[in-house]
C-alpha cells in the first residue's frame, strides 16, 4: 500500500541520510538535493540529519588599509612650497598676486596666493568703500561704516590666521566665499595658461 505524498513516513530517519562524497566538487551535483525530499510535518523533530553545503570558492582579499588614500591623494607639499604660501598671506593681495603671475606649476602655492589675493583683494575694496562712506559724515552711515570696519577687521585677521595656518600645515584649507574660487582657479589652469 503506497502513502499519500503529503503523509510523513514514520521511518522518514532511514530514507533521508546523506553521505558527503570523497571528493566533494568533482561529484557536486545540484539537483541531488532537491530530489525526494519533503517537509516533515509541523510537531515531528527533525533529528539525525545534517546538511552540508558543497565547499565555495574563496574570494579575493581585500586591498590593503590605506591604499586607496594613498593612490589618490595629492603629493605632500616641500617645506619650502609651504613657506612661499605661508608669504603669500602675509603681505596680503600683493603677494599673492606675485606669485600667481611667476608660479606656474606648483598646484598648492597657487591655490593659496589665489585665495589670498581674493580675501585680501575683496577685503581692501570693502575697507575703501567703508573709508568712503565714513567720510561723508552721515550720521547712520559713519555709525555702521565704524561698525563695518571694526567687524572687517576681525574678519581678515582671522581669515589671515587660517590662511597661515593652513599653509604651514601644507593642507588645502579654504576660506569662506573665496577657497571655493580659489580651488576652481587652480583646477581649471593646471598648465599654467589662461583659459
Amino acid at each position: 500500500m503506497q502513502q499519500p505524498s503529503h503523509v510523513w513516513p514514520e521511518n522518514a530517519r532511514q530514507q533521508q541520510t546523506y553521505r558527503q562524497p570523497e571528493n566533494p566538487s568533482a561529484q557536486f551535483d545540484p539537483q541531488q538535493y532537491e530530489r525526494g525530499y519533503t517537509v516533515p510535518p509541523m510537531g515531528i523533530p527533525v533529528t539525525g540529519t545534517t546538511y552540508q553545503y558543497p565547499p565555495q570558492q574563496a574570494y579575493r582579499p581585500a586591498m590593503p588599509a590605506g591604499y586607496a588614500d594613498f593612490a589618490f591623494s595629492r603629493p605632500e607639499p616641500t617645506i619650502e612650497t609651504r613657506l612661499a604660501a605661508v608669504v603669500s598671506y602675509l603681505v596680503g593681495w600683493l603677494t599673492g598676486l606675485v606669485l600667481i603671475l611667476f608660479v606656474k606649476n606648483n598646484r598648492f602655492l597657487r591655490f593659496h596666493a589665489m585665495q589670498s589675493l581674493l580675501f585680501f583683494g575683496g577685503y581692501t575694496v570693502f575697507f575703501i568703500a567703508l573709508v568712503r562712506i565714513a567720510e561723508a559724515h552721515v550720521f547712520l552711515l559713519s555709525g555702521f561704516a565704524i561698525f563695518a570696519f571694526v567687524m572687517m577687521n576681525i574678519i581678515a585677521c582671522i581669515g589671515w590666521f587660517v590662511g597661515i595656518i593652513g599653509a604651514v600645515s601644507g593642507k588645502y584649507v579654504k576660506l569662506p566665499f573665496v577657497g571655493e574660487w580659489a580651488e576652481r582657479f587652480v583646477d581649471g589652469n593646471q598648465n599654467g595658461t589662461v583659459k
